[in-house]
């Protein structure tokens, strides 16, 4: 029985670049100051100072020359970069992590800190290095010294030995102290793995760890539209909270040690491990949320951002939403897991949701994947991952085929201008069920992409399916179609009318629909109207409001007089109301408060309450004194909270329709959608529709997620 696991996903590339420089004999500084290179001048003389040799013969002669990119001033780091002249012939050298740097002398020491082929500068002054690498068995080594200017010095931690002080800190929601009981602030540099608005992953060459919740000043420069953004290397500020076995570094509005910078400087990322089989049985003895003695062991694992290859997606536990958290699932060997996009049971939190259901939208159950960037952030009830948007990639190395494909027709045989429905089933049932439809013989029978087949004239016709997923997969069947006037033609029994709202407005219009049973039947119908005072129908069922009143409108059979439907409308006069949300509606309330405000715009009064959960509402002082909503144009309604509309007395709903403004954190001229609905239940953005029950002139928005409005226009029917 294969392991479960809840993997809840955090998803975006980490990468290492080095950059090279070359070609001078002699510092240069190009237009930009961040990008000095400075470089040793090898002299291919035998007494060169610059540079000591040795060489394997006689005849050949070896040297190396140091430069760095970067910027060599005091608080930032550099990339040493060597070079080898063979015989005084320039060679690059391709490992440069096997080049070997030791500071001369103590000053020297005192002013730099190496790592690798990096330098982070301690101090101004001159700085002298020695260099070593061994080529064809011979050493090679050379003395350089490079200046370096003043700056500030910022004490960098890296993420391990912050790991290090959660775990003394405690792991029950426990911050690093200082030595005065106050939060102790850490820098860190790093580049961003994954991100979803404002919280994300930051990744240096020791390892990974979470950014809870950032809140960006307008000075931040590690941002867009106060977001952060995949792929960048920033230097952050913040203070560490051990939550639960998760470190977590993060800030406050109220901070003013804080920020959140890109860093131009030379960054170590060290590379994604490969989440395997193994790894999973290690994190298996660490899923229990409860034990505590299991925390500290989880500390080392959150934050690590993973590559996973070779992952079999399962499906999804349930349809994916935009609303709440979605659990994707996948097996990995003999372990199953899931990725999870970032939310809780009641709210989706990840600004680039669309993109993740995009991804998700074209998996199919047993398509094998490689997916990049996978942080874990937290191990409970078996394991959980977070997967953000920005930064996830997602691809299938072997996608799963069809197998097979059957159709059937609801009724074999039509009658001209009939039409039946046609349904397809592709095998196996768990991959997607997507086909495209075609008719042999479009002059006899068409077919349209939702499979409705209608007649045209007498003859056959094979309708054809076509597997999406493979396209040599097909499936058909044949469709008789007979003319109404054919003696095997059966008779028609009933005539039903569809229509879809019996009110209908003096000067509108609305489509009504005839079908005759048995869809065999000829399915030609005449329409009349009762009263064509009142309204009219025309002959393919257009019916217009002409005055106030009720008429019955019918649709009677052209082959049997006898045979017919009839549909009861009523027309009445149309009102519009169009609420507009911006300087002009924020005056004039009946009561306004954090909990709520009521206001009433011409014949239409809104009553707005939060719910018990959610931010109080934001509310300020005009310039005239009065009280007034400190979000507006667009208006700002936060989740789950309820805007009650209610109409006159008597009057009957018919329609609504408003704008909703897409936003990102603090801005919310993106995009936006535009929606209408006429019935209860539905959706408009981001809101839901819901009616009173025992009233046709009550309803209500109730907000899925936090959203923007700028206006709303609402068609009713006033009272008789």
């Amino acid at each position: 029985m294969k392991k479960k696991f809840l993997l809840a996903a955090f998803v975006s590339l980490c990468a290492i670049g080095l950059a090279s420089c070359g070609g001078e004999t002699s510092s240069v500084e190009s237009s930009t100051p961040d990008s000095t290179i400075s470089e040793s001048t090898p002299d291919t003389s035998s007494e060169a100072s610059s540079s000591s040799s040795s060489s394997s013969s006689s005849a050949d002669t070896y040297s190396l020359s140091i430069s760095y990119s970067g910027t060599a001033e005091a608080g930032q780091s550099i990339t040493l970069i060597a070079t080898m002249y063979i015989n005084g012939t320039q060679r690059a050298i391709a490992d440069q992590e096997n080049v070997t740097y030791t500071a001369a002398d103590d000053a020297s020491a005192a002013l730099v800190e190496i790592s690798g082929f990096t330098a982070n500068l301690l101090g101004s002054g001159d700085c002298t290095l020695n260099a070593s690498y061994t080529y064809d068995g011979t050493l090679i080594s050379t003395e350089y010294t490079f200046t370096i200017a003043e700056g500030v010095v910022v004490n960098v931690t890296t993420i391990a030995e912050i790991k290090e002080l959660a775990v003394a800190a405690g792991n029950d929601r426990d911050y690093i102290l200082d030595d005065s009981g106050a939060c102790q602030y850490f820098v860190i540099r790093g580049k961003i793995a994954v991100t979803s608005g404002s919280s994300a992953y930051i990744v240096d060459e020791t390892g990974g760890m979470y950014i809870y919740n950032w809140y960006f000043s307008s000075t931040d420069t590690a941002c867009t539209s106060y977001n952060w953004v995949a792929g960048t290397t920033v230097e952050i500020c913040g203070y560490v909270q051990n939550y639960y076995g998760v470190a977590e570094i993060t800030n406050s509005s109220s901070d003013t040690q804080s920020y959140a910078n890109l860093y131009t400087g030379t960054v170590n990322i060290q590379e994604n491990p490969k989440l395997t089989e193994e790894i999973l049985a290690t994190l298996d003895s660490m899923d229990s949320y409860g034990d505590t003695t299991k925390r500290d062991q989880q500390i080392y694992y959150n934050g690590t951002v993973y590559d996973i290859e070779g992952a079999v997606y399962e499906g999804m536990s349930s349809e994916f939403s935009t609303s709440t958290r979605n659990f994707v699932k996948f097996s990995l060997g003999s372990y199953e897991f899931e990725l999870r996009t970032d939310g809780s049971t009641s709210a989706c939190y990840d600004d680039y949701i669309d993109d993740i259901a995009a991804v998700v939208a074209d998996l199919q159950v047993g398509d094998v994947v490689n997916i990049s960037n996978v942080p874990l952030y937290q191990i409970y009830s078996g394991i959980q991952f977070h997967w953000f948007g920005s930064g996830t990639t997602v691809t299938v190395t072997q996608r799963t085929q069809a197998e097979s494909l059957s159709v059937s027709l609801a009724e074999s045989t039509i009658a001209v201008t009939g039409s039946t429905q046609a349904s397809a089933t592709v095998s196996p049932s768990t991959i997607s069920q997507n086909i495209t439809w075609t008719s042999s013989n479009t002059s006899v029978a068409t077919v349209d992409e939702n499979g409705v087949v209608t007649g045209v004239a007498a003859g056959s016709a094979t309708i054809t399916a076509t597997s999406e997923v493979t396209n040599t997969v097909t499936g058909s069947a044949t469709i008789t179609v007979v003319a109404g006037d054919d003696t095997n033609a059966p008779a028609p029994t009933a005539v039903s009318i569809s229509l879809g709202s019996t009110t209908i407005g003096v000067g509108y219009s609305s489509q009504a629909l005839a079908t005759v049973t048995p869809a065999s039947a000829a399915q030609t119908v005449t329409w009349t109207s009762s009263d064509a005072s009142v309204a009219t129908v025309d002959e393919n069922g257009l019916i217009a409001g002409v005055a106030l009143g009720d008429a019955t409108i019918t649709a009677t059979s052209t082959v049997s007089n006898t045979v017919y439907g009839t549909i009861d409308v009523t027309v009445a006069n149309y009102s519009l109301a169009t609420i507009t949300f911006d300087s002009t509606f924020n005056t004039g309330f009946t009561s306004i408060s954090s909990d709520g405000w009521e206001k009433t715009v011409g014949d239409v009064t809104i009553n707005h309450s939060k719910a018990s959960s959610t931010t109080n509402i934001s509310t300020t002082t005009s310039d005239s004194g009065e009280t007034v909503l400190g979000y507006i144009d667009p208006i700002r309604m936060y989740k789950s909270s309820v805007t009650t509309f209610t109409l006159p007395e008597g009057a009957t709903f018919v329609s609504i329709e408003t704008e909703e403004v897409i936003i990102s954190s603090s801005n919310y001229s993106l995009n936006s959608t535009n929606a209408s609905t006429t019935s209860t239940g539905a959706t408009i953005g981001d809101c839901e529709v819901t009616f009173d029950g025992s009233a046709t002139n009550v309803f209500a928005f109730t907000a899925l997620n936090q959203t923007r409005l700028t206006y709303i226009t609402i068609t009713y029917a006033p009272a008789e």
